[in-house]
């Protein structure tokens, strides 16, 4: 048990609902015996072999079949009463509705739920997430947000639960928190505004970058969170200059924008797009708005191992792939995770500790399965038990295959240099590969831009035009777009005779021999001597 305490301790050290939940041995029942009864109102203490903890729910004077019934005129969901006891043992009256969009979610064998306590509470959360996991593993939620964690992102704190309905054994599911006050106090963070962007169903004819009218709000009011949300949406409308960089800078957090990128990138995750999975977060300490990770998806639900890197599949994405010091940033990130915490090593070992904890829960799971992408819409695959060692080395070869692709990536730094035309002395630098380049001397001295600044790192942009490279793409050319930048040059002088130039790989540290200059390509980037103010923070 001392393995799975420090693990969920490392998730969110300083999480009110995380300190329940940690040091909490529940002994569920193999079995199952004695099971309720449709309909029945009561709660027993399941008993079994597994460690994992257990949410009980049961219906009062209705069965399952309530939840699928149409919902009321007017209402979006059909709430129906239940008895529940949840994983820190508090128990009392409350309802439930089915949540989610999609088919998935509403499965009457295995729905996914929204539990609401009843009345006053004096402990736990105010309302409780319970899905069922979209992969096999249970783990392509679970784990971004173990990742996002050590990153100091705020997530939804899914962790797997074992589901009773009315007696029912259902399997492992995701319990999480919604967006509002519990999630900040399971976050250590200040009570505050989020914002939910989601325009599906019958919201679907919202434009979420028009107006903040289009988000659904939750949480604390914060009179100014609004006036944040609304200056970031009128940054993205302006075209991509120093001036609406410096503007957004001033509505989002940059540097955890960077880390969710980061994230993103690293686990594949291609979920977020246009019209629906964003959860933004006010923070009243700054004043600025902060992107959640929600919902990621990764390791291969929605994208392939070898998944483009500047992935641009909403607009606060596209304008972010304009400041090349941003991606630098994002950059930076993404190889110290790779490096340390988030290795494929680390991250294998990770999931299997994680799958030794709820095997006993997966055994009598009925219904395992993954998201298929067939014929453009994405379906149930049914795996089972038998199937979780095809499934594990899945995961497996989709973590080492994205580790090396992103390798190869960061290796990919491609520069030329010619003596400036009218002066010599000076040199032009081009910088046109994925990522950035350290400039030393030969002499020793300071590495300086024919005006003065500091020119020991130079960047590279992005094409202005966007490549549509489509994931889990069929013959018919059905799959999930996965719109990306690709390399544009950038050029900067710098007060140096080529001579005496050095260049490195800004991450590998390996030489880098200068090339022929590139055709010129249009670029999307602001450049980062003009965009200087909008650097993202150092780590914090």
């Amino acid at each position: 048990m001392s393995g799975r305490i420090s693990w969920l301790t490392s998730l969110a050290p300083n999480s009110r609902w995380h300190r329940g939940m940690v040091g909490r041995q529940i002994v569920l029942g193999s079995a199952f015996a004695g099971a309720l009864a449709l309909g029945s109102c009561g709660l027993r203490q399941a008993t079994s072999e597994s460690d994992l903890a257990v949410v009980e729910i049961a219906f009062v004077g209705s069965s399952t079949a309530a939840l699928f019934d149409p919902p009321p005129a007017g209402k979006d969901k059909r709430w129906v009463k239940v008895r529940y006891r949840d994983v820190d043992h508090r128990e009392g009256a409350g309802k439930v509705a089915l949540r989610g969009f999609s088919a998935w979610h509403h499965g009457r064998s295995k729905p996914s739920l929204r539990l609401k306590p009843k009345g006053k509470r004096r402990r736990g959360p105010a309302s409780v997430e319970l899905s069922r996991p979209e992969d096999p593993l249970a783990i392509c939620n679970w784990l971004p947000d173990h990742i996002g964690a050590g990153l100091g992102l705020m997530h939804e704190h899914s962790e797997p639960v074992r589901l009773l309905l009315n007696g029912r054994d259902c399997g492992v599911y995701l319990r999480s928190i919604r967006p509002g006050d519990d999630l900040c106090d399971a976050a250590g963070r200040p009570r505050s505004a989020f914002f939910k962007g989601d325009s599906l169903g019958d919201r679907r004819h919202l434009d979420l970058w028009a107006s903040s009218a289009s988000w659904r709000t939750f949480g604390t009011w914060q009179p100014s969170a609004t006036e944040a949300l609304e200056e970031l949406l009128a940054a993205l409308r302006e075209p991509p200059t120093a001036g609406s960089l410096r503007r957004l800078a001033g509505a989002i957090d940059l540097e955890q924008a960077a880390r969710l990128m980061a994230v993103a990138s690293l686990v594949g995750s291609i979920h977020a797009d246009a019209v629906h999975n964003h959860v933004m977060y006010y923070n009243p300490e700054t004043g600025r708005i902060e992107p959640l990770l929600w919902d990621a998806n990764g390791f291969g639900i929605h994208a392939e191992p070898e998944l483009a890197v500047n992935v641009a599949r909403h607009p606060l994405a596209a304008r972010l792939l304009c400041s090349p010091r941003f991606l630098h940033r994002r950059n930076e990130v993404l190889w110290e995770q790779m490096r340390g915490p988030a290795s494929a090593e680390k991250l294998i070992a990770a999931v299997d500790q994680r799958l030794a904890e709820i095997d006993a829960a997966l055994q009598t799971d009925p219904e395992i399965a993954r998201l298929v992408l067939r014929r453009g819409v994405f379906e149930l695959d049914e795996v089972g038990y038998a199937g979780l060692q095809g499934a594990r080395r899945e995961f497996l070869d989709f973590v080492e295959r994205r580790e090396a692709y992103l390798e190869r990536w960061f290796q990919r730094a491609r520069v030329s240099m010619v003596p400036l035309a009218k002066d010599p002395s000076h040199t032009l630098v081009t910088v046109f590969g994925d990522v950035a380049v350290k400039l030393s001397r030969t002499d020793g001295a300071e590495v300086l831009s024919a005006d003065g600044r500091d020119a020991a790192l130079l960047w590279p942009g992005i094409r202005e035009a966007l490549v549509d490279d489509r994931q889990h793409q069929e013959s018919d050319g059905r799959g999930v777009s996965a719109p990306h930048g690709v390399p544009a040059a950038l050029q900067y002088v710098v007060a140096c005779p080529v001579a005496q130039l050095n260049l490195r790989n800004a991450f590998t540290g390996q030489a880098v021999s200068a090339e022929p200059s590139p055709e010129a390509s249009k670029s999307r980037s602001v450049h980062p001597w003009s965009e200087s103010a909008i650097t993202p923070s150092s780590p914090r």
